[in-house]
């Protein structure tokens, strides 16, 4: 029995000691054998020398996240630490075997026990049998805690080569499988409080985020792309370019990765669609920063004359506005291909630089517009008709970007509407202003200028219609217009209805009324003549109406009252001149008494018979008949004088609409009165200076 227990001695540094007496006392083994429970043995490191198996305080490490990522220890140091935990692995694989080899000397121990002691101790063997037991258990479960600490790095050094090697050289499908076994492998020792499990889940995590780093520089480098030449797609009628299928495939393959993967650590979705706006931004910017200068060098055209109406098409903003809807919507296309949904903000972030800059020009243009407000507001107008026009087509094809787009040109708006103010002011201001009419009642050249403004602005109506809808009817005064709504443009605002017309057409007849009332004004002043002040009213009014009905104007004021509103005030003037030539006619009427015999019937030949009705009047009344043959003659030849010292200054249209007027006044009376009374003169031609065709002659050679 002595040898027996001598056999059990084993050197401390081996196996946790147990009680060794020289010589047999029967005890429990419970006594014997401390009971050994290898989740309290410390995981790292020697036993302890003081042979205390108590359970060491567990050390919880936290996992690592991106800052810790920045902040690791170079590979040199974390290759240092993963061989130290080979090594204590091999340490422990001795112990092992130590223990086993324990065990078996306790299973032969029990044996020779049971085989000395006979019967008597049954009880007592059984006992200590059911201890031992207790230790297999024990030593069972240390093993399989062993086996677990050398499981986490297995596989760790071809993850490791694999994320080194980079997506390009491995392929971004096996790539992306790798740093998913990381995580995997992260998941699932983060559940284990061990220290060596944290401090491997540890090393695992910063291998997985220097991968998902590595991953986010491989989305950057498949979004960059050269700056494109936009006026060789514009001019072909063409579209952008956009991704190829095989980078759309690799986007949409590291976007599903980031999407799925946030919680893991490394960079989120949000940080890939951040760089995605600020380098797709930047490209857009650049692509677009030609058309932008190109837009402000012809928006102005140098002129000896000074300041010129601005034409359409002069400035390149309808190129521009082409060129980015163009753009952004190749990129709506890019953004869409990669994610169906959640793009919106993408985009709009994507945009900003570009609108940035559409802004920063639009600002110059204005302030150069509110310099030249009379001619250069139909710049504004061309600008707000080419970016509205614009917004309405990326907002149909994208669903987003309208707003920001009619926020950067609110400038260039808000100079338009108080714009159709200042016009007005413009020609009463202008006309008030002028020293000097013609004398003969010519057309003034800014009547000319004016209805050249108007002319112009039938080529905006998309624009024109929703800066005079949001002024409102008859509000188009210079204060009104700067105290009106400044609303942004809508669907309604931008069509070319009739309601939107018929604005367009009160507007145009307004400033026409606005002209025409202030010449005439300024005409009562400075001519002090209304023969002279009817001829250039007339004269103005018939270069309005020619350039009315040789332009877009007829269609426009063609359905209004307009129309017969001017034809109205030419009536007007025309009766104003031919006044003098009505009391010409007045010398020309007679009296008869009804009661001095009986009247010849009108048109007969006794009415007619001039001999016959000389023959029956007085001497008195013959008289009054030749003053007032001799009266007409001379208020004839005078006002035919001052007609004809006015007809070189004449229209046309006007020299026309007179004469036919005064024939119409003078031709049937004087004709009737010659017809009855030529006899008083006998021939003589002393009172009767005209027969009838030589009147006829007269009366046409007034034209």
């Amino acid at each position: 029995m002595e040898d027996t227990f001598r056999a059990l001695r084993i050197h401390d540094d081996e196996i946790p000691p147990f009680p060794q007496p020289l010589v047999y006392v029967p005890k429990p083994l419970g006594e014997l054998f401390r009971i050994f429970d290898p989740r309290d043995a410390p995981l790292i490191g020697p036993p302890p020398v003081s042979h205390t198996w108590a359970a060491r305080p567990k050390a919880v490490r936290p996992r690592a996240t991106m800052s810790s990522v920045k902040n690791s220890k170079p590979y040199d140091e974390e290759d240092a630490e993963i061989q130290l935990l080979y090594a204590q692995a091999r340490k422990y694989g001795e112990f092992v075997k130590k223990l086993e080899a324990a065990r078996e000397r306790i299973n032969a121990i029990g044996a020779s026990i049971e085989a000395t002691a006979g019967p008597v101790n049954g009880l007592e063997i059984y006992r200590e049998t059911q201890a031992l037991r207790a230790t297999n258990q024990n030593v069972n479960r240390v093993l399989e805690q062993l086996s677990i600490v050398q499981r986490p790095l297995e596989g760790k050094a071809d993850e490791e080569r694999i994320i080194q090697d980079g997506p390009e050289r491995v392929g971004l499908t096996k790539y992306l499988a790798s740093i998913r076994r990381l995580d995997s492998k992260c998941e699932e020792l983060s559940t284990s409080t061990a220290r060596v499990n944290q401090e491997a889940a540890e090393q695992l995590n910063l291998l997985a985020i220097s991968g998902k780093n590595r991953l986010l520089a491989m989305w950057g480098d498949l979004l960059q792309a050269d700056k494109l030449e936009p006026l060789q797609y514009i001019t072909k009628g063409g579209s952008f370019p956009t991704f190829d299928r095989n980078t759309i495939a690799q986007l949409v393959e590291i976007y599903n990765f980031f999407s799925t993967s946030a919680a893991l650590g490394g960079p989120s979705i949000d940080q890939a669609w951040s760089k995605y706006a600020k380098i797709r931004g930047a490209y857009l910017q650049s692509t677009l920063t030609n058309l932008s200068a190109a837009t402000l060098s012809t928006s102005t055209q140098p002129s000896p004359n000074g300041p010129e109406l601005y034409r359409q098409g002069n400035c390149l903003i309808g190129t521009y506005a082409e060129g980015m809807n163009l753009a952004f919507f190749a990129e709506w296309r890019n953004i869409s291909e990669i994610s169906p949904k959640n793009h919106q903000k993408t985009m709009e972030n994507t945009a900003a630089e570009s609108l940035m800059e559409l802004k920063d020009t639009i600002s110059q243009l204005n302030s150069q517009i509110q310099q030249n407000i009379t001619t250069d507001c139909f710049l504004a107008y061309d600008i707000l008709g080419a970016i509205n026009e614009m917004a309405f087509s990326i907002d149909k094809q994208t669903g987003c970007l309208k707003q920001q787009i009619f926020a950067a040109v609110k400038p260039i708006r808000d100079t338009a509407k108080r714009s159709l103010g200042d016009l007005l002011e413009d020609i009463r201001r202008r006309i008030s202003s002028m020293v000097f009419l013609p004398n003969d009642g010519a057309a003034i050249p800014f009547t000319d200028e004016v209805l050249t403004r108007l002319q112009a602005m039938t080529l905006y109506p998309l624009p024109l219609a929703s800066i005079l809808s949001s002024i409102g009817d008859g509000n188009w005064t210079s204060s009104s217009s700067n105290k009106s709504s400044s609303s942004l443009p809508t669907i309604r605002s931008h069509d070319t209805s009739s309601d939107s017309e018929s604005l367009l057409a009160r507007y145009v007849f307004d400033s026409i009324d606005n002209l025409l009332t202030n010449l005439e004004s300024r005409s009562t002043t400075l001519h002090k003549n209304s023969r002279v002040t009817g001829v250039f009213m007339l004269n103005n009014i018939a270069v309005i109406d020619r350039m009315i009905r040789s332009s877009d104007l007829s269609q426009l004021l063609g359905n209004s009252s307009a129309m017969k509103q001017l034809e109205d005030k030419r009536k007007k003037y025309i009766a104003a001149y031919t006044e003098a030539w009505r009391e010409a006619g007045f010398l020309l009427l007679d009296v008869q008494y009804t009661n001095r015999g009986q009247r010849p019937p009108s048109g007969s030949a006794a009415s007619t018979n001039s001999a016959a009705i000389v023959k029956a009047l007085n001497s008195k009344d013959k008289d009054a008949i030749k003053e007032k043959f001799k009266n007409f003659n001379v208020l004839f030849e005078t006002l035919g004088a001052k007609h004809r010292e006015l007809m070189p200054a004449m229209e046309r249209d006007v020299r026309a609409d007179l004469v036919r007027d005064i024939r119409a006044i003078i031709e049937p009376l004087y004709v009737r009165f010659w017809d009855r009374y030529h006899e008083v003169d006998k021939g003589k031609g002393k009172y009767i200076r005209y027969d009838k065709p030589s009147m006829s002659n007269q009366l046409a050679s007034l034209a």
